[in-house]
């Protein structure tokens, strides 16, 4: 005995086909103002690593040479095209060597001038203080599970902060430090300071809001 298959030979009908192009156009017109932004902040991860690149090559070239670099740019370019400067050349000062780029630092596409330190009068926002935070993390090239869990509490404190949730937002913080002593195992002493330090430096921008 045969046995016949049947064939379901019908199309995607008006309606399907209508939700299917509205589903994506909602999914796109999330995604798309988001998508400057993430890549942005990429660039601007990329950026400060080619920084920490630079610093770690000019002391290994001072101490094979016993000089040190002229131009800063010969290696790693910025991805936002930015010019690398040196901020701090001088072998006596205790934070040499020091690079900025021209975009990522100061702010000014101008590369002639010397990176200068910010005005102390200039008001910083938690907005900033929370990206350069996200920038640091993503940048220290951190084991997966630990840079995972210090950027959820970064981001849950950030998205309080939207909110205006900021005693939610400090506690968050709270949360991101306790994660940064847990894992300390896993960064750097000095990497450990850093973050407490732009935390706790966070944690009191929020405390002067209105």
């Amino acid at each position: 005995m045969i046995k016949s298959t049947i064939i379901d030979t019908r199309g995607f009908t008006l309606i399907e086909v209508m939700l299917v192009i509205a589903i994506i156009g909602v999914l796109a017109s999330i995604a798309v103002p988001n998508m400057a932004v993430y890549s942005e902040r990429a660039r601007k991860v990329s950026c400060l690593t080619n920084r920490r690149n630079i610093e770690t090559d000019e002391v290994a070239r001072f101490v094979e040479n016993q000089s040190s670099s002229l131009n800063p740019n010969n290696a790693y370019q910025c991805p936002s095209s930015g010019i690398y400067v040196w901020l701090v050349i001088d072998l006596e000062d205790p934070d040499y060597p020091k690079v900025a780029c021209s975009v990522h630092y100061a702010g000014s596409s101008d590369a002639s001038q010397q990176p200068t330190e910010p005005d102390k009068d200039t008001k910083v926002l938690p907005a900033e203080a929370f990206e350069e935070l996200f920038d640091m993390v993503y940048a220290l090239g951190l084991p997966k599970k630990v840079e995972k869990e210090l950027i959820n509490k970064l981001k849950s404190a950030d998205k309080q902060y939207s909110k205006d949730k900021i005693e939610k937002s400090d506690k968050d913080i709270d949360s991101f430090k306790n994660k940064i002593k847990k894992n300390s195992g896993d960064i750097d002493d000095e990497d450990v300071a850093v973050l407490l330090s732009k935390a706790d430096e966070l944690q009191e921008l929020l405390k002067q809001l209105p």
